[in-house]
Formats: C-alpha cells, sequence, structure tokens
C-alpha cells in the first residue's frame, strides 16, 4: 500500500499543535504504514494515547497490569461470584494460612443404654478421635466382632447397666440438606434404646473412598435387630431452636437432653420432606416428631 502521509498547513488560523499531539500523530502515521490495511484498526488502537501499548492481539500485555494492593480492595468487593473456578489453587495459599477457624467443622453424637452395639460414627472418615463419657461400667472401642460388607468408621459401646456416650468433632459437608439435624432413635418394646444425631446423615464420610449413600447406611444402627424400630426425627424450627438453647445452658448434647426424659415420640408419622427422606421412609424408618411431654 501506498505510505499515508500528513500535511502541516493550517487555514483560518488554527493554532499549532502541541507537541505530545504531533508526537502520537507521528505514530499513528508510522504504524499505518508499516501494517497491512487488515491490522489498521489494532494499530490505531496501540498507538492511541501512548499511555498502555497493546500487544499483537489487541489486548494488555500482563507485565503492564500493577500489581493489586489490599488498600486498592474495596470492603465486600471481592464476592463468590467473582472468584473463577479452580482460580485458588493449593499453591497461591500462604503457608500457615489455614487454621483451626478456617476448618468448617461440626459436632455429632452416639449413645448406647443398657446393652452393646456398633454404631456408625458421624461424620466418618472425617471425625476425629471422639470424646466419650458413661454413668456406668461402659467400654468404648472402634470396632468388636461386627460383620459389615462396606467400608465404615464403627464406633462399639457398651454399657450393660447406664448410658454410654461418644461425641465427636468433624470435618463437614455443605448442608442444607432438606432436615435440618439427621436424629435417629432407635426402639424396642416402645422404649429408647440408643440414639444418633449430627448435622450430617450417617452415610457421610463413610463407604469405599466415602462414597456410601443412604442406601449403604439408611440409619447408624448396623447389628439393628428385626424386633427393633428405628426413628428419624422430623425436626421443626422451634424445636431445634429449644435444643440448641438447652445444648448451650447445660452443656449437654441432644441426645442428652432427648434422653432425659422430657420429649415423647408422636404417634403421627409424617409425610417426606424431600428426596431423602423419601428414600430412608421406604426402607422402612418411621419418620415422627418429637413434642414436649
Amino acid at each position: 500500500m501506498a505510505d499515508v502521509s500528513k500535511s502541516f498547513t493550517f487555514t483560518g488560523g488554527l493554532p499549532a499543535r502541541p507537541s505530545q499531539v504531533n508526537q502520537n500523530y507521528d505514530e499513528i502515521i508510522q504504524q499505518i504504514n508499516d501494517l497491512e490495511i487488515a491490522n489498521i484498526k489494532t494499530a490505531l488502537i496501540n498507538a492511541a494515547n501512548g499511555i498502555v501499548q497493546l500487544d499483537a492481539s489487541a489486548k494488555v500485555p500482563v507485565a503492564l497490569i500493577p500489581t493489586i494492593v489490599e488498600a486498592m480492595i474495596g470492603v465486600g468487593a471481592v464476592t463468590e461470584g467473582k472468584i473463577e473456578a479452580g482460580a485458588v489453587t493449593q499453591g497461591k495459599i500462604g503457608n500457615s494460612a489455614v487454621g483451626q477457624a478456617q476448618l468448617k467443622t461440626t459436632t455429632g453424637s452416639v449413645y448406647v443404654s443398657m446393652g452393646s452395639a456398633h454404631r456408625t460414627l458421624p461424620g466418618g472418615g472425617w471425625a476425629f478421635y471422639p470424646a466419650t463419657k458413661g454413668n456406668a461400667n461402659y467400654i468404648i472401642q472402634i470396632a468388636k466382632g461386627s460383620t459389615i460388607s462396606s467400608y465404615a468408621t464403627i464406633i462399639y459401646i457398651s454399657c450393660p447397666t447406664g448410658t454410654g456416650n461418644a461425641q465427636v468433632n468433624y470435618i463437614q459437608a455443605s448442608p442444607p440438606y432438606e432436615i435440618e439435624h439427621f436424629i435417629y432413635l432407635l426402639l424396642e418394646k416402645g422404649n429408647i434404646i440408643s440414639g444418633w444425631e449430627a448435622p450430617d446423615p450417617p452415610w457421610y464420610g463413610q463407604g469405599f473412598e466415602d462414597k456410601a449413600t443412604e442406601q449403604d447406611f439408611p440409619h447408624p444402627f448396623i447389628d439393628k435387630k428385626d424386633n427393633q424400630k428405628v426413628i428419624l426425627v422430623n425436626p421443626s424450627a422451634a424445636f431445634m431452636s429449644e435444643l440448641k438453647s438447652k445444648k448451650k445452658q447445660f452443656r449437654k448434647s441432644y441426645l442428652e437432653l432427648i434422653n432425659e426424659g422430657n420429649y415423647m415420640i408422636e404417634d403421627k408419622l409424617e409425610k417426606a420432606r424431600g428426596k431423602v427422606t423419601e428414600k430412608l421412609i421406604g426402607k422402612g424408618i418411621e419418620f415422627r416428631k418429637l413434642t414436649k411431654k
């Protein structure tokens, strides 16, 4: 293509152009002369103001982007939606940056009254070593002579004349589920003989590579007998609010509060609240409410 030339003739008494304008104009003319017609648009962008020179793809080179310091970021400016999936990698987390406060943990508990039994441990493979207590000669072990066809984190509780309790902290999944809290009760001849509770279901963290589902562990009572009945509590907002308040006030687990005899199981069967409770009901688990006596 023919070179583009510029005219320095001004009419009408127009003032001379400032030197910076001349310089930018010279750059534009030079780049137009050096490029093919197809690249003229990019050349005009590149020399538009002389502040940022774009690369061949009309993008700002990474080297020219200033480092964003903490003071430049407004409060609440970086939201979850603005972080690209996979953007925060392990290499971008500083040494010792993840402490106890950054771990999402919660607590679950289990008890056996006047007997011996195996139970799945709340949290499964994500659970820490359990804390225990009992009001009689209780024995608590990891497992003891139980046959089970799937990998599971199991606790064995033996308490012939009283109650053995175990409480465990574990790294939590990502609720919400369709019910706020999973509270299971095991009945024999109308009496509650065991209980289990946690914010996550009994299959969480269980199975080979933590892949268990409600089909594998619909309830935590591994060695349940045929004459025993499993109840899953349908927890109302008011019921859970009361339990949380009492737990904080009396420093007792939900199961301890229930086991003290202040609540009774309603006769009415509850309808499923979603797909999970529908499957559990299909497994023969009764979905009921607890109310004050």
